[in-house]
């Protein structure tokens, strides 16, 4: 279908037998297309296509054919040795959810309403209100790349925040002090280790990379400085077992936690069993002097870890679903709801800043509302 006249620097505009509005036109010699669903998206990407070729951006035509997939394929890759094993495994289930909705269009092509449309198709599929802003945050990620290396004038996904589906917190019922003192009445090996988690708030993998040397018995404080966490990733994407790895998640990461007495006792009791252990044992295995050991002095699996408390809790009467994560939450929770500052909870916690501890258990800040009311009326009457 022939279309108007080109204007000088604007190219020509017409209609696709699809229905949708192309564009065609000349720059740096070159003829380009560029196609939408309406005037406005096919405008918007030619005066991209204009802002590239100003900024000196455009580059060979070869790279606009590059698609969203293969973008997204080249920043897996170069992500692998820059973040933990963890969060890359997270990162490439992210870019799974992508591409299938996204990956063979063209970046030149992609707009904002497309990947709209993606964030509602995900979600009709029954993903999570998590898992879209999950991947969001990932195409986000590196469609800021693209932009960075010129592939792309703007990031389609910097005005579609507002566009993502809520995400509803459950906050999750911290155990209350009657459900931790049963629990850690419980005799058993891993005694010890749930009463540290519940007394020092360690995350699960700092605990079971803890070493003796870590742990100061006489001063009562332990220090944490690794972790004990997935290995690198294969080329299969999968890690490489488990292994030992010096902090810091972040600068916050490593820390000292003080102990108090009942807490010292039952890692002085666990010390004297283990050293037993070790004299009985055949084969003992461990050589770098850890805390938290199987009877053989062989590393404990997170999965077994998991299993085991979920085992004691029930021999303790807590009826519902107890886990690690949920003991460092019961710490920060009590620590909240007994008026301790946010600055110093998110410091024992190791958080990056007192920001995430307020996201995550504001819920225990807002209860001291009515003691900083009281207190404000206190001080103002003196006046």
């Amino acid at each position: 279908m022939t279309g108007p006249r080109a204007r000088p620097g604007q190219g020509r505009e017409y209609a696709l037998p699809s229905g949708r509005v192309a564009i065609q036109v000349q720059v740096a010699g070159r003829r380009y297309h560029v196609t939408g669903a309406t005037k406005t998206e096919a405008r918007r990407k030619r005066d991209d296509l204009l802002a590239q070729h100003r900024a000196g951006l455009l580059g060979d035509p070869a790279g606009r054919r590059t698609t969203v997939g293969a973008l997204l394929d080249g920043w897996l890759a170069g992500k692998r040795a820059t973040v933990v094993p963890s969060t890359w495994a997270r990162y490439r289930v992210a870019v799974g959810h992508v591409l299938p909705l996204l990956g063979k269009t063209r970046l030149p092509e992609l707009a904002a309403p497309a990947v709209r449309r993606a964030y509602a198709a995900l979600t009709a599929k029954g993903y999570s209100p998590v898992t879209v802003r999950h991947a969001h945050g990932v195409l986000a990620q590196a469609l800021a790349q693209a932009v960075a290396d010129g592939l792309l004038v703007r990031n389609p996904c910097a005005t579609l925040r507002g566009a993502l589906p809520k995400q509803e917190r459950n906050e999750v019922e911290a155990l209350t002090g009657a459900e931790v003192a049963a629990l850690l009445a419980v005799p058993g090996r891993g005694r010890a280790l749930w009463t540290l988690a519940a007394y020092s708030g360690l995350r699960e993998g700092e605990l079971l990379g803890l070493l003796w040397r870590d742990v100061d018995l006489e001063r009562g404080r332990v220090t944490v400085q690794r972790v004990w966490a997935q290995g690198p990733a294969g080329p299969d994407g999968r890690g490489a077992g488990h292994r030992l790895r010096a902090y810091p998640k972040n600068h916050s990461s490593v820390r000292t936690v003080d102990l108090p007495a009942a807490c010292l006792q039952a890692l002085q009791e666990h010390r004297r069993a283990q050293l037993v252990e070790k004299l009985g044992a055949p084969l003992w295995m461990d050589q770098e002097g850890r805390v938290f050991l199987t009877r053989y002095g062989t590393p404990l699996h997170p999965g077994n870890t998991v299993r085991d408390l979920q085992h004691d809790a029930t021999r303790a009467g807590i009826a519902r679903r107890v886990y690690p994560h949920l003991l460092r939450h019961t710490y920060a929770s009590h620590l909240l709801r007994a008026g301790r500052p946010v600055t110093e909870v998110s410091r024992l916690l190791g958080h990056a800043s007192p920001a995430t501890t307020l996201r995550v258990y504001a819920h225990w800040v807002r209860e001291d509302g009515a003691q900083a009311a009281a207190a404000l009326e206190r001080a103002f009457s003196r006046a």
